[in-house]
């Protein structure tokens, strides 16, 4: 593809009609049921402030936006018996919407094709779950209040994948966060805390990464790993647990880098059987380096003797690309560009990675681990499994993130959680850069020719 190609894909709005929904019939329909009958896939349904009561089931990709007037939006619930005030089955954009007092599901996403962003939503009181991700969905919440769930806050189940960030979820009956049944989660600077029970609970074989998050005045434990599970806890601050701040038990591993563990009332900061391991290395995980253009701060790591981005860059340039132009995505995955316009993107200090460059990071990461090459690499949290390679252990911090476009067919933005790529400078002036490419189906890092790629994340190292 060229250049122009890939920024119609990825920059060109597609043309779409906005449906008004209005209870006293000032818009186009009175309710969002009869709203996605008249929307065509990619149409936007606009929804004024006021109480509604009904189950909204989404199964065309639609956007969903609550419009707030002097500080009020809509509010939805639903009656006895229903699955999920808003039950979304196709992909779907959810944002400026209160849900409250169901007596099920506050919002379910489900179906292995399915990945929703909600962004700025309030939900609460939902007798079951406030939250349910499942069967092989994607989700991704930014900036909402998720709070007193009756089983759970955020329950995510057979292998679904969220990504959190922004969140504040606090005071549910169950676990605040809960993955298990092969899930994945990824937590970004989210406060979870004043459960009855546990703040984030890994089970059955699920995985769970805390990047920059409190955990706080859980009432049974903070944080939670059992039957096979796995977590991560990065930068974080954990503390004032009832019992423990960390328990780890029933054959799962429990890591910290970086984080702090003040304060357990019971027992200490953490616990676990003789068929786990646990390892907190209390040593700052990463450093901090801030762009001075635009005052987004970066993660950075030390590999070696080479500092990373230990994050993809989010410099917002002209040209730049954000997953099917959704900013919330850019909070965790940042952007991604052409080859001109990457070489127009970095901050002063830094640059894009030669080969050898790559190289060295890899001769280093193979002689200091024995897990596989890119499985050392890549994040813990955001994903995909797949039965050919390793979950990300993220031992170095480099915290390898997958966004990338499907250029070969020309179909777009890959599903999240499949395959990442980083622009890889030329050595001499005037070559064709390289590329650096991983995929969830291996445990191996890729370096390719980059003349047919049209567009990456860019990892930059700081300059000596």
């Amino acid at each position: 593809m060229t250049e122009s190609e890939v920024l119609e894909m990825g920059l060109t709005p597609k043309k779409k009609k906005t449906i008004t929904v209005d209870l006293s019939g000032n818009g186009d329909v009175k309710n969002v049921t009869n709203a996605i009958k008249l929307a065509d896939p990619g149409d936007q349904i606009v929804i004024n402030p006021g109480s509604y009561k009904e189950y909204v089931l989404v199964e065309k990709s639609v956007e969903i936006i609550g419009k707030i007037v002097d500080g009020n939006g809509p509010v939805f619930t639903t009656d006895d018996g229903i699955y999920a005030c808003f039950h979304l089955a196709a992909p779907t954009k959810l944002e400026n919407i209160t849900i409250k007092d169901c007596p099920n599901y506050g919002i379910a996403v489900e179906g292995a094709n399915v990945q929703v962003t909600i962004s700025h939503c309030d939900v609460s009181n939902c007798k079951n779950t406030n939250v349910m991700i499942e069967k092989g969905s994607k989700a991704l919440l930014n900036k909402c209040k998720i709070h007193k769930g009756g089983t759970a806050g955020i329950w995510i189940k057979n292998i679904g994948l969220a990504q959190i960030v922004d969140c504040d979820i606090f005071g549910s009956n169950g676990p605040n966060v809960c993955a298990e049944e092969k899930s994945n989660a990824f937590l970004k600077r989210s406060k979870i805390h004043e459960s009855p029970d546990v703040g984030v609970w890994a089970n059955n074989s699920s995985v769970i990464q805390l990047d920059d998050c409190e955990v706080y005045k859980n009432v049974g434990y903070n944080v939670c790993a059992q039957q096979k599970s796995d977590i991560l806890i990065k930068d974080s601050n954990i503390h004032d647990a009832g019992h423990n701040e960390f328990c780890v038990q029933e054959s799962s591993k429990g890591r910290s880098r970086g984080s702090k563990f003040v304060g357990a009332t019971q027992e200490g900061h953490a616990v676990r059987d003789e068929s786990s391991d646990v390892d907190l290395l209390i040593a700052n995980a990463t450093s901090n380096f801030t762009d001075s253009r635009d005052g987004q701060t970066y993660k950075t790591a030390k590999i070696g003797d080479q500092e990373w981005l230990a994050e993809n860059l989010n410099f917002a340039t002209e040209k730049s690309l954000v997953y099917y132009n959704n900013e919330a995505y850019a909070a965790i995955y940042g952007r991604m560009y052409t080859w001109n316009d990457a070489k127009n993107a970095v901050p002063q200090g830094w640059h894009i990675p030669t080969q050898q460059e790559f190289e060295a990071l890899y001769s280093y990461v193979k002689s200091n681990t024995q897990s596989p090459l890119a499985v050392a690499l890549k994040s813990k949290g955001c994903w995909m499994r797949n039965v050919k390679s390793g979950i990300g252990t993220d031992e170095f911090n480099f915290n390898a993130l997958p966004m990338n476009m499907d250029m070969k067919q020309i179909i777009g933005w890959l599903p999240l959680g499949k395959e990442a790529c980083f622009w890889t400078a030329p050595e001499q002036e005037g070559d064709a850069p390289m590329v650096q490419k991983m995929s969830f189906e291996s445990d191996e890092v890729k370096s390719t020719d980059g003349d047919h790629v049209a567009a990456c994340s860019l990892r930059l190292v700081k300059d000596k």
